[in-house]
């Protein structure tokens, strides 16, 4: 009976035309199941990251679903860097630069624990990170999310 359930839980968050919001979460949730990072002992790590792994945030891509016309995604660019990028969950983590320092130090705990996490691509960095269900790098990521969001509220 799970598995029934699953699998129709699976195929309706990758209907994007259903569940367009869902588009980073079917990245990387793969089956039902508790998730470790809700049993983190710091709440505004816990918070942080919940709200990134279900798109509830202040990100451009979600900012732009609220345009009055709504401002197509690919027009959604971060305003807290140059790269003239799209601001989704990927970019906020992996590539943009305002977090750097942030991110190397969140990387430099990540990089031993997962082999071969220098030479993932984005995606792959991406998908490791938010699917992981070891404790310290789920703490690593939820603390990144936390200083990275603050950060980002404190010049707009």
């Amino acid at each position: 009976m799970l598995i029934k359930y699953e699998l129709l839980y699976l195929s309706t968050i990758q209907n994007i035309q259903q569940c367009p919001k869902l588009r980073t979460y079917k990245l990387f949730k793969k089956r039902i199941n508790y998730e470790p990072y809700l049993s983190l002992q710091v709440p505004k790590y816990r918070i942080s990251l919940s709200r990134l792994r279900t798109s509830s945030h202040h990100l451009e891509i979600e900012r732009g679903r609220y345009n009055t016309p709504k401002t197509p995604p690919e027009l959604r660019l971060c305003k807290q860097c140059d790269q003239a990028l799209i601001e989704d969950e990927m970019h906020f983590v992996i590539t943009c630069k305002k977090y750097k320092l942030l991110r190397d130090n969140m990387f430099n705990i990540v990089n031993p624990l997962i082999q071969g996490f220098d030479h993932m691509t984005d995606h792959e960095k991406f998908c490791t990170l938010l699917s992981n269900q070891d404790g310290l790098i789920i703490h690593a990521l939820a603390k990144y999310c936390h200083l990275a969001f603050k950060l980002r509220s404190e010049v707009q």
